[in-house]
């Protein structure tokens, strides 16, 4: 049986393909394809088994002590009450005098006497030998 070869000529005067595809690197393409998505998925199972050979605590993982897990997540029961709790307590911190070190003489002012202090005295600033004001 002799194959018969024809110019692209020919093709593009029929309006289609007139020689067949060649069938072995097809296949050769079709068999390698199936190799390597066997490979993958003996490779993938073989990993898994590894991650889970410490579970029954024969074989612990190595970063099994570091692992934590995130809290639960944790549902506002009356969402506009804590926003308004929260919004009363940052109120208070911004419009209050308390000590925050006693010892060391640090105060916390109301935010409005701060701002005024700044205006009147400047924002501290360091010397050259690096001396603070």
């Amino acid at each position: 049986m002799s194959e018969r070869t024809e110019t692209p000529e020919e093709s593009r005067n029929a309006g289609y393909e007139l020689r067949d595809a060649k069938v072995a690197p097809l296949v050769l393409c079709a068999v390698a394809l199936f190799v390597l998505l066997g490979g993958s998925m003996l490779g993938a199972r073989a990993f898994f088994r590894g991650l889970d050979s410490g579970r029954d605590g024969s074989h612990p993982h190595p970063m099994a002590a570091a692992r934590q897990f995130p809290p639960e997540p944790s549902l506002q029961v009356r969402p506009a009450d804590e926003l308004a709790e929260h919004r009363r307590r940052g109120r208070e911190l911004l419009e209050t005098h308390a000590w925050l070190d006693r010892e060391h003489g640090v105060v916390r002012i109301p935010i409005e006497r701060a701002m005024r202090l700044v205006v009147e005295r400047g924002l501290p600033h360091r010397d050259e030998k690096g001396a603070g004001r």
